[in-house]
């Protein structure tokens, strides 16, 4: 019986990073190519849309090229465009208001600044002892 040859990596760093770029989805369109994507047809309420044929044959070609579903693609934009405009930041300033919101309500009870800002950093500091005494650990479960 023929073993299977077996095959060791020796620039693990140098090939890990080349596979991490194979995902990166970057193009190049010349301006032509973007005026021919726009839609152009009605713009009134419930109008089906209909894609230019640049556009359909952009995505089926990105489709072939990387192997990808039309929702993968979608997704990969979607991804440039979180990393372009800071949204994890954004999320991560409303998730903190949220949790700030949740024990302490939506309002203040102070009605001049200076005292508002009291209330503020003593609900601050109430917060953050809370959070110090101890933080779930919690993980992904696969569906």
């Amino acid at each position: 019986m023929k073993t299977k040859t077996q095959y060791r990596i020796r620039n693990w760093p140098e090939y890990n990073a080349a596979l991490v770029s194979r995902g990166s989805l970057t193009l190049w369109v010349d301006e032509e190519a973007i005026k021919a994507w726009r839609y152009s047809g009605p713009t009134q309420r419930g109008a089906q849309y209909v894609y230019t044929d640049a556009a359909i044959k952009c995505v089926l070609t990105l489709r072939a090229v990387y192997h990808l579903a039309l929702r993968a693609i979608r997704r990969q934009g979607r991804r440039q465009w979180k990393k372009e405009s800071a949204y994890h930041r954004r999320s991560l300033a409303e998730t903190a208001f949220f949790r700030f919101k949740t024990p302490f309500g939506p309002t203040l009870q102070a009605r001049h600044f200076d005292q508002q800002a009291t209330e503020l950093f003593l609900k601050a500091a109430a917060l953050n002892r809370m959070t110090h005494l101890g933080m779930p650990d919690s993980y992904r479960v696969a569906a």
